[in-house]
């Protein structure tokens, strides 16, 4: 979703649901941009507090994935026009409204 300023993207980020005490197994690590004149790159790095730090951890059953969680970019110019790119599939990234 773009906000109305044109510079603020808020992008959904498909997890687990929270835990009871509202915490996530998900984390934003890191966030990157890149604009140029015609498209937007952006990078979104997660890392799962949940999963086994070692290969003989046993990590335990999943739930399925498809709680929203939101992280919001700002852009330096608006996005006027220009497409967004995932930054690691190189593919566009739909713009919802």
């Amino acid at each position: 979703m773009v906000a109305r300023d044109g510079r603020t993207v808020t992008a959904t980020i498909l997890t687990s649901p929270p835990a009871p005490d509202g915490t996530f197994c998900e984390e934003v690590t890191q966030v990157a941009t890149a604009e140029h004149d015609d498209r937007v790159l952006v990078g979104i790095e997660i890392r799962d507090n949940c999963e086994p730090l070692f290969p003989w951890e046993d990590g335990g059953m999943r739930k399925a994935m498809g709680y929203p969680m939101k992280k919001q970019l700002l852009l330096e110019k608006p996005l006027a026009g220009r497409r967004l790119i995932d930054q690691a599939t190189n593919q566009e990234i739909p713009i919802m409204q």
